[in-house]
């Protein structure tokens, strides 16, 4: 977060002591987790899914968004704090554990937010959610009513452009609206996973069919270290899972059997954030090439998945030396396809 925070130059604003204190932000996503980095500032809570009272986030998405917007980075000695770390966050699921919805919960969800402003101090809505059918990209859409209602109700709104470019015309509803702030991302050329597809040059782009010039704004999107919905960790997101060779090359043993260094190096990503490390083992590989190269062959591969390593679960030591733990583990994946 503090290379992003660099870049859009929030230290002038701190200086002034302009930390978001005292402003409501309201945010319509799939939930929130209270993660210990919003201290007590979720003032406010409301579920369109479920009907649920209680905070909560069963897809992760939200707390990873709200983190960006106002976490403190309490559980990370500030590394990983948000935006506006002094705001007050009031959160609306209107998405489900999978991140799709209605947008009958969303419109829902400005309404319940319109009916509360005041109370709960709200001056912000961000909205992450967009939708692509031909028929919701139209300004007279109830998507595009819902937000300039709250434009014109006083509240700043922020909108996603959504992640179905780079063809023109590819931002989502309501991104699409004239009045909202609708914010891209400006390090899109790097490849990464979005909804499960690998995708590079992937935010969206404008004009809007009116001919509307957006995005209105772009900013760092990519791999941004946010809080987690599990526990009190971090997570990576911009729809992204990597995946690592911590040995750093093909292995070329003649035996899968053989692996060569684990360099723990290659764990910090997942040590710093607490984002769990899953195990993954390929065996039966080399019968496709390298066991009579040049010649390629098909042949039976099993691709094994272990149980998610969590490193705050780990001890001391095993921290230290997780290179080899995670190393053993796969180990015996191999040993029972062997």
């Amino acid at each position: 977060m503090n290379h992003i925070k660099d870049q859009i130059r929030c230290g002038a604003a701190y200086r002034l002591g302009l930390t978001g204190k005292g402003i409501g932000v309201a945010v319509l996503d799939t939930g929130i987790f209270l993660h210990r980095d919003f201290d007590s500032r979720v003032t406010g809570f409301a579920d369109m899914v479920n009907g649920k009272t209680f905070a909560y986030d069963d897809c992760g998405h939200g707390t990873h968004i709200c983190g960006i917007i106002g976490g403190s980075g309490r559980m990370s000695g500030g590394r990983y704090s948000g935006i506006a770390p002094g705001c007050d966050i009031v959160m609306v699921k209107v998405l489900d554990r999978k991140g799709n919805g209605y947008s009958s919960d969303v419109l829902a969800g400005i309404s319940w937010i319109l009916e509360r402003k005041e109370k709960l101090g709200i001056r912000i809505l961000n909205i992450s959610v967009g939708a692509c059918s031909k028929r919701g990209m139209s300004e007279n859409s109830a998507l595009v009513k819902g937000v300039n209602r709250a434009w014109d109700a006083g509240l700043v709104v922020v909108v996603a452009a959504g992640n179905n470019g780079p063809r023109t015309m590819s931002i989502t509803t309501p991104g699409i609206s004239r009045k909202v702030i609708t914010v891209g991302c400006s390090d899109d050329d790097r490849e990464v996973l979005v909804g499960g597809n690998r995708m590079v040059d992937y935010s969206g782009r404008g004009p809007t069919a009116a001919c509307i010039c957006k995005p209105d704004l772009v900013a760092p999107g990519c791999s941004v270290v946010s809080c987690s919905s599990r526990a009190d960790k971090y997570t990576i997101k911009s729809g992204t899972s990597i995946c690592i060779f911590p040995e750093g090359t093909r292995g070329k043993t003649e035996s899968e059997l053989e692996l060569g260094e684990f360099h723990n190096g290659s764990f910090k990503m997942a040590t710093k954030t607490g984002c769990p490390i899953i195990p993954l083992s390929i065996s039966g590989s080399r019968e496709i090439l390298e066991a009579h190269f040049p010649k390629i062959r098909g042949t039976h591969v099993t691709v094994t998945y272990g149980k998610p390593i969590i490193p705050g679960e780990l001890t001391k030591e095993e921290k230290k030396e997780i290179g080899n733990y995670t190393k053993n583990i796969l180990l015996e994946q191999l040993k029972e396809n062997a």
